[in-house]
């Protein structure tokens, strides 16, 4: 522009200019050949087709089993869920304090947070997608509850109509359920709007756990963390809530999913946060919108190369707490009470880490006892509590790394590499197989199902504990990828090379899924978790000797 005197003037860019302009510079660096996308776009659709397809088809037909749909809407369901619901919107605040919603490249995430444009306009996108897929998320869960219920009224009728003798029976189970709407449709719509607004409220929660302080963040972790445990152990003692009071959050979290009187309460929760979105935005620091977006791209780098250890240090919390506490010492003088006492010094020393860890290991330990007991056999829930244990017993498990990292160097504790390597297992042995054991024990206490075998259900928690264990071990001795496995194997469904390289990256998780899944078979059999914790140990022992 041009000025009456012919010198130039600035021109002013709006917020709106130097947003489009920001994001188109982003698109033309991420732009990608043709073909490349093209590979992508079908690698996807491959997947799809081959993993997950099958999944949701598995999903669906266990949901809508009759039997399985009468245990899933009725009234000792009710708390599960709350209990559930509680976990995830905790969840939700502490994957905040890690990785939050608003994170970008480094280059944008640097240039939105210098730039002059206000915060709560360049990171609304970001928030806005966030609340668009965990709503849709929530509202899948709440229509597949409502499919569930449905089938659960279908059986009952049909039974009813079937045998006479059975009609008690029938009446018992349609009076378990709770969204009783003129018409299946109204159902599934009352339940998918719960549903979504519960996962409007954990994607704002999300945004909460990023934005405001860590004492806030803990507090509402820990707000959280006591409703969902209210309402298990409601469930365990055999209360109901009243529907009359599902207008309140803790009703609205007893009853989400399961009554139509919950969504009240899920909206008012999930539009009072929305109202607070723009505050929580201008309070978002720049340093932490960078700083996670570096380890975020550090992350995806990791990954993309298959080294998922790596990434998951990216996360590590760094010690800061109890660095005044010597971890040898005290008077301990034998070689396997000095390691133990570093072990446990160092475990101290990330308390909200280590606090994470043992709270998941004691669920762990309850879930896999109660899986157990049930019939038919909960093996889902048996290889979701597995994975748990097994990531769970990380923060106790920094040892094993140290012992193998040091087996690679000069001798600097007086023993050899294979007894330091052992005297390391002790700590998280012990640990582990403590906390996943008083987990299983107060269910046993408190739960007469798994009462009736309290050995066999303890016994079946600690073997996992023990397996988490020894899969740390194997995870710890993983050596990088070999080349042998970079080999394409071309078949007519594509190359499988990569199925290969997956399966390797995911070895420890894997194992410990159908670690959690035979242990939940049966209290009494105990055979097939031994067996898959004999075969960890022998691909842990391999790789120890062709280290």
């Amino acid at each position: 522009m041009i000025g009456g005197g012919g010198e130039a003037l600035p021109v002013t860019r709006t917020p709106a200019t130097i947003l489009r302009d920001l994001r188109r510079t982003v698109r033309e660096a991420r732009r990608r050949p043709t073909a490349d996308t093209s590979y992508a776009v079908y690698l996807s659709m491959l997947i799809v087709l081959v993993a997950v397809v099958p999944v949701v088809r598995a999903g669906w037909l266990f949901v809508t089993d009759p039997v399985n749909a009468v245990a899933l809407t009725s009234a000792a369901t009710m708390p599960v869920i709350a209990g559930v619901v509680g976990l995830v919107w905790a969840a939700a605040v502490i994957a905040g304090r890690l990785r939050g919603p608003v994170v970008f490249t480094p280059f944008l995430a640097h240039a939105l947070t210098t730039s002059p444009v206000p915060q709560r306009r360049a990171f609304a996108r970001q928030v806005w997608m966030s609340v668009a897929a965990l709503s849709a998320a929530g509202a899948l869960c709440g229509a597949v509850l409502a499919a569930a219920e449905a089938a659960a009224v279908t059986s009952a009728t049909a039974a009813a109509a079937a045998s006479p003798s059975t009609a008690a029976l029938a009446t018992t189970a349609a009076s378990s359920a709770f969204m009783i709407a003129p018409g299946a449709a109204l159902g599934v719509a009352l339940s998918a709007s719960v549903g979504a607004a519960c996962g409007i409220v954990a994607a704002l929660l999300w945004l909460v756990g990023q934005a405001v302080p860590s004492r806030w963040s803990a507090l509402a972790i820990g707000v959280l963390a006591a409703l969902s445990t209210v309402a298990f152990s409601a469930q365990a003692w055999g209360l109901t809530f009243d529907p009359a009071l599902a207008g309140s959050t803790l009703a609205a979290l007893a009853a989400v999913g399961a009554h139509p009187l919950a969504a009240p309460g899920a909206l008012l929760a999930a539009l009072t946060l929305l109202a607070v979105v723009p505050l929580l935005l201008s309070r978002l620091e720049p340093r932490v919108v960078l700083g996670q977006s570096l380890r975020w791209e550090a992350v995806r780098l990791h990954t993309s190369t298959l080294e998922l250890s790596a990434s998951v240090a990216t996360y590590q919390t760094v010690p800061r707490a109890g660095r005044r506490r010597f971890a040898i010492g005290g008077r301990a003088r034998s070689l396997p009470a000095i390691i133990v006492r570093r072990d446990a010094v160092a475990a101290l020393r990330t308390p909200g880490r280590l606090a994470i860890g043992v709270l998941v290991l004691l669920a762990c330990g309850a879930l896999i006892t109660g899986a157990a007991v049930v019939a038919p056999p909960a093996w889902m829930l048996g290889a979701i509590a597995g994975v748990a244990a097994y990531a769970a017993a990380g923060p106790l498990s920094d040892g094993l790394r140290h012992a193998v990292e040091a087996a690679s160097a000069l001798p600097l504790y007086g023993t050899s590499d294979s007894a330091l390597l052992l005297l390391h297992t002790l700590f998280p042995a012990l640990a582990v197989g403590l906390v996943v054991a008083t987990g299983a024990v107060l269910v046993t206490a408190f739960w007469p199902p798994a009462a009736a075998l309290p050995l066999a259900s303890i016994g079946s928690a600690v073997i996992v504990a023990i397996g988490s264990v020894v899969l740390r071990l194997m995870n710890a001795l993983k050596p990088p990828l070999p080349l042998a496995l970079l080999t394409p194997i071309p078949t007519p469904a594509g190359d499988m090379a990569a199925l290969n390289r997956v399966i390797w990256a995911l070895d420890g998780v894997l194992l410990a899924g159908l670690l959690g899944a035979a242990a939940s078979l049966s209290a009494t059999a105990i055979l097939a978790p031994l067996a898959v914790v004999a075969v960890a140990g022998l691909i842990a022992r391999r790789r120890w000797v062709v280290r």
